[in-house]
């Protein structure tokens, strides 16, 4: 995602994720652009992919959601080979 490169962004990036239950494993910031935006690499704890999208899309300013990476595993001792899912 891009945002801009401010005071008070990534806190309330965090906070829409919370709001929408995503608990955010890690946030990386890639060099600054030129319109003052940056790249933001977020991954996520096990969370529901809609709340991930709605979350990552739902930013004010942020109108460029260059690309989402559903990453499934499956559960320990599963035997309904269930899979729970991880939004990079």
């Amino acid at each position: 995602m891009m945002a801009m490169d401010k005071p008070g962004v990534l806190g309330t990036i965090a906070s829409a994720f919370a709001d929408a239950n995503v608990s955010l494993a890690a946030v990386q910031q890639k060099g600054e652009q030129r319109d003052g935006r940056v790249t933001l690499v977020i991954i996520t704890h096990i969370a529901s992919e809609k709340a991930s999208i709605c979350a990552a899309k739902h930013q004010p300013g942020n109108r460029n959601l260059a690309s989402i990476i559903r990453v499934e595993q499956e559960k320990m001792g599963n035997q309904n080979n269930d899979h729970e899912m991880e939004t990079l």
